[in-house]
């Protein structure tokens, strides 16, 4: 599926969430004041809370959206406590035991008192037991008027307040950028996750494109030692099977020595089949005459010799005549006895098969080809430009298409001391160990080279980074629901971490699952609604 197709399916899907969300999300503008946003995060949970300003004896309906920062999904059960503690006086609560829809807690908040109280949000569940302590509110008093000459950060008019991590700095905004809604049923629905942003030292990387090769004397053109014919007894391996070393990968019938017709074979059989029976009556008649004492022993010793020799060339002439019927029969197949028995000399991967079973090969004739795969070599391609400073590169990465996680070779063979004249690079090769034969000799990698120097500065995963357009950006959450989009600069990158020169500050929070559907969000043209009624 190409990108547009991509693009065109997200933003139909987006368009029905909005759709779906419609009921629950409604401007509040003709309805009364605009709601107060908070966001808070701590190391379990994160919270999205709307409600409108507080007024003694009025009910309020609170939103509370709770996600498990462990995936990223709603809370789907448990209590939620709103607590106001006003200054010298009791603490009230407002209690819920569960959500109204996975995710969503509607609490009722209808304080008894005005004035100002420190708000906290408290959650028990299966998922998580948190706090979120949300500062200072205001209690207007009843009938209060509506117009403040200095609003709290809470009332209506003001912006939304989104708290760091315990400890952690709060990131301040380079320059102002185009808010983009993205609804917390979108986000939970979808592969998503976020990220405070933290400092890192990285090293400066060169990223080149590679290719798996053998290694030196892991690649062997099996041969045949004599000539002959193939046996269809051992069949030649397939390509692309495993074989073993020392296992039998072909059998040879050699040819018949001469003469080489079957007449002259069974002339010689027949010969052989004479002397035999010639042997055996001399045999005979000496005996006899032994016993007689005509003659002495040593003449019978003769004899036995004679009839030994001649019993041996019977049977040579025999083998030579079936070794003949086995050469001319391609179909039959030949006792092991009768054939050479070739092995491969490495463990390792059929690469090609140069001949067929049963035909005819000649001596030193290339039978199969036999490729280790267990050890590999990583061959980079670096820019003459680049050649310099890569002279001795602090270490490397492989990044395999389809893999998730780069991979580590090992040590270093060689950066060549010569440029290739085709294509103005040079070649700086690694030794990589090939666990579960996950990489194909020849195939196309990319091999990340790490320089000696290093560089600090906040660092994101690789997949926060967008291409826009050619221009890398993150998008920040800025809000529960909302993000900002930010253009950045990258510098080195390492096992999937990637520095940013220039753009973020420590301390926000990047959008490092589902950054490409933020883009399609700001993208649409059916911006959802904002506030919640639960």
């Amino acid at each position: 599926m190409n990108s547009k197709r991509l693009s065109l399916l997200v933003l139909i899907v987006f368009a029905g969430c909005a759709a779906s969300v419609e009921e629950s999300h409604t401007h509040a503008e003709a309805e009364g004041p605009e709601p107060v946003a908070v966001t808070d995060w701590t190391n379990e949970t994160e919270l999205f809370v709307e409600y409108p300003p507080l007024q003694a004896g009025s009910t309020s309906r609170f939103a509370i959206h709770l996600t498990d920062l462990d995936d990223f999904r709603p809370l789907t059960e448990g209590r939620v406590v709103v607590e106001l503690a006003f200054s010298g006086g009791p603490t009230e609560t407002f209690p819920v035991s569960g959500p109204s829809r996975p995710g969503i807690f509607g609490v009722d908040v209808t304080p008894t008192r005005p004035g100002a109280a420190e708000m906290a949000i408290r959650v028990d569940s299966k998922a998580a037991t948190d706090e979120h302590r949300l500062g200072r509110v205001d209690v207007r008093a009843p009938h209060a008027a509506e117009d403040h000459e200095h609003p709290h950060p809470h009332e209506e008019g003001a912006e939304e307040t989104a708290h760091p991590r315990p400890g952690e700095e709060q990131a301040v905004r380079q320059s102002p950028a185009e808010e983009i809604s993205f609804l917390k049923e979108q986000q939970w629905t979808m592969d998503f996750a976020t990220q405070v942003i933290e400092t890192a030292r990285l090293p400066e990387s060169l990223t080149v494109p590679a290719k798996i090769q053998p290694r030196s004397g892991g690649r062997i053109a099996v041969t045949a030692p004599i000539g002959g014919r193939l046996s269809t007894g051992v069949r030649l391996p397939v390509i692309g099977t495993m074989v073993q070393s020392g296992q039998v990968i072909a059998a040879i019938v050699p040819p018949t020595s001469a003469p080489s017709d079957l007449a002259s074979l069974e002339l010689a059989a027949e010969e052989a089949r004479v002397k035999l029976d010639f042997a055996r009556q001399e045999l005979a008649r000496v005996e006899r005459l032994l016993e007689a004492g005509a003659i002495p022993a040593k003449r019978v010793q003769e004899t036995k010799s004679q009839e030994a020799l001649a019993l041996a060339q019977l049977k040579a002439a025999k083998a030579r005549i079936e070794q003949y019927e086995q050469t001319r029969q391609a179909d039959h197949r030949d006792d092991a006895r009768t054939t050479f028995q070739v092995r491969s000399p490495l463990s390792g991967v059929v690469a090609d098969v140069a001949v067929t079973d049963g035909a005819h090969v000649e001596n030193g004739e290339r039978i199969i080809e036999v490729v280790a795969v267990d050890l590999v070599y990583v061959v980079g391609e670096v820019p003459e430009v680049e050649a310099p400073s890569m002279r001795r590169p602090a270490g490397a990465e492989v990044i395999v298409p389809g893999l998730h996680d780069p991979m580590r070779p090992g040590r270093l063979i060689s950066v060549a001391n010569f440029v290739d004249p085709e294509t103005r690079t040079v070649k700086v090769i690694y030794e990589l160990a090939n666990e579960r034969r996950r990489l194909a000799v020849g195939q196309a990698v990319t091999l990340r080279l790490l320089e000696q120097s290093t560089q600090e500065g906040p660092t994101v995963p690789e997949s926060a980074i967008v291409d826009d357009g050619g221009r890398p950006v993150v998008y920040l959450q800025t809000g529960g629901e909302s993000f900002e989009r930010r253009p950045v600069t990258l510098g080195g990158r390492e096992a999937e971490r990637v520095l940013v020169t220039s753009g973020l500050a420590k301390g926000e929070r990047v959008v490092t699952e589902g950054a490409y559907l933020v883009r399609l969000a700001s993208m649409s043209s059916q911006a959802p609604a904002h506030g919640h009624v639960h």
